[in-house]
């Protein structure tokens, strides 16, 4: 039978917290959530630099070679985001947890404390997927002073900007040639424009476009594409199957739809994350130009404090623990249980100049 101690301890805690999946539709591609890097505390530095694309300079045979300095990397400070919430436990579950001799009131209170942990993995499930799909759709998140994510910039009083700018926003400097709405737009010159851009900006090369409800429709209507279906009849009977998807590998791009994914905000209202006639345009997802930053707090391996010999001993009552987890710790007046819940953390686009967020309706 377990003890108290055991039930109440950060480790029990945080497997009940690591179970469930999100409450909110997640259409991002997995690498969103796998490219993690653990930092000690909320703060770390990452190196930014651009890829050589100059060429060599020739020299005669035989002659001194030439002095070069290569580019210069630089480094990018940030902080990283922390969440924390707690609920107390009710003085009936308290008293099942303190009756070792009762097997099933133990069973019972232990599936409560399970289900607390699965509803608070889904709430910050729920918060990383929002901030990581608003970096991508407007390349910022917002939070008001409460704490809560704010789907635009009205109530704000933190943000946080990558950098993306005017050139990679709305119509992107003019690739974007008119409104994919008009069915004469040449939309397949569009798209190579942004690719064409992307590799002058950085080199890298256009892999993932991630769009709104409006935007496969655009597409299946469009005059200038109906040279490519025909020699893409394949793709074309996907998309006569089922003509709000856009079919995947088209234009050699991975197309992620997005139109459906919501957050509920602290009001209860639902917020879209993407815009109807949004699309943006990315490159393949690497540590080049994505991570998740997982950053740590300290926590008591145990949920009742512990008597220690010495300092070593108390600071051996405590764990470092990073991203998402949490534990619990009596309180007294009242005589209760608070469980505690956590996060820390923040998704980080590197690569300002190869993320174009585009409105494609102006």
């Amino acid at each position: 039978m377990a003890s108290i101690i055991d039930i109440l301890g950060w480790r029990n805690i945080s497997t009940a917290v690591q179970k469930v999946e999100t409450g909110i539709p997640n259409r991002l591609p997995p690498e969103f959530m796998s490219l993690t890097e653990d930092v000690l505390g909320d703060k770390t530095t990452y190196v930014t630099f651009y890829g050589q694309r100059q060429t060599a300079r020739r020299a005669e045979y035989g002659a001194q070679s030439r002095a070069r300095t290569l580019k210069q990397i630089g480094e990018q400070s940030v902080n990283l985001l922390h969440f924390a919430e707690h609920i107390k436990i009710r003085q009936e579950l308290f008293m099942r947890l303190r009756n070792p001799n009762d097997l099933m009131a133990q069973q019972l209170a232990q599936q409560e404390i399970a289900r607390h942990g699965a509803d608070f993995r889904t709430l910050f499930d729920n918060t990383r997927v929002a901030a990581i799909a608003f970096m991508l759709t407007t390349g910022y998140v917002y939070f008001d002073a409460n704490g809560n994510i704010l789907p635009t910039s009205s109530g704000a009083s933190l943000t946080i900007d990558y950098g993306i700018g005017a050139n990679n926003r709305n119509q992107l400097n003019g690739l974007i040639s008119g409104s994919w709405a008009t069915t004469a737009t040449n939309i397949i010159q569009d798209i190579e424009n942004v690719r064409v851009q992307m590799r002058r900006n950085t080199g890298r090369t256009l892999k993932n476009i991630y769009y709104g409800k409006n935007v496969a429709n655009y597409l299946f209507k469009n005059d200038t594409l109906k040279a490519y279906w025909q020699f893409n009849s394949k793709q074309l009977e996907a998309f006569n199957a089922n003509p709000t998807r856009v079919p995947n590998n088209f234009n050699e791009c991975n197309w992620v739809y997005l139109g459906d994914m919501f957050y509920e905000d602290a009001n209860g209202a639902v917020q879209p994350i993407i815009g109807d006639d949004a699309v943006i345009f990315a490159p393949e997802i690497d540590r080049n130009v994505y991570t998740l930053y997982q950053g740590s707090i300290t926590a008591p391996k145990y949920g009742l404090p512990t008597v220690a010999e010495n300092l070593m001993g108390a600071v051996n009552g405590y764990e470092i623990v990073y991203g998402l987890g949490g534990y619990a710790v009596p309180e007294v007046d009242p005589v209760g249980i608070k469980e505690v819940y956590f996060d820390t953390f923040l998704p980080t686009w590197k690569s300002p100049l190869d993320l174009f967020i585009a409105d494609v309706t102006p």
